[in-house]
């Protein structure tokens, strides 16, 4: 993030009792833990909590999971920020958000979510939660994605696709 903390999603410790929370761990360039937060309440059913997360490069860090939005953390109050949440439209079919990227550029500067979820298609939202794009899927099992904040270093309307297989696509 823009302090140089990283953010690892982390399953309940005891297994399947949603008295137990989800974690989220912000953590320096040593190693160090630097703060945790239970997951939001979107997360209490799921057995594994939040899948990807996706910086905005600012201050928002965003985060899909088995729920109907895209929950939103703001990494300078620390705390969730339901008033950022982008809801997923309804007809989409994402059992799981477990692939999700910010793109700074996308929706014309004003920045746009890419979500995805093993073989399902890849789909561009605005921040409102409107749909963008729809891209076909062509490496099955995607569970990561991320964009290169960097225009030069990437490939126009290029979204790098991590698969179970450790393949690029």
């Amino acid at each position: 993030d823009a302090q140089g903390r990283y953010w690892v999603t982390v399953r309940r410790l005891v297994r399947h009792d949603p008295r137990s929370p989800h974690m989220l761990f912000a953590i320096d360039a040593r190693g160090n833990v630097v703060g945790s937060w239970p997951q939001p309440s979107a997360t209490t059913a799921s057995r594994w909590g939040l899948r990807d997360l996706a910086f905005d490069g600012a201050r928002f860090l965003y985060a899909g999971c088995e729920a109907d939005r895209i929950v939103a953390f703001d990494t300078q109050n620390g705390v969730w920020d339901p008033s950022h949440e982008v809801p997923v439209p309804a007809g989409l079919n994402f059992a799981t958000m477990r692939a999700l990227a910010f793109d700074a550029a996308g929706d014309g500067g004003r920045g746009s979510l890419w979500i995805g979820n093993l073989s399902s298609e890849h789909v561009e939202l605005d921040l409102r939660g409107n749909l963008l794009r729809r891209v076909a899927n062509v490496q099955p099992e995607t569970y990561a994605a991320a964009f290169d904040p960097d225009p030069a270093k990437r490939f126009p309307d290029a979204l790098t696709l991590a698969a179970a297989a450790n393949a690029i696509a």
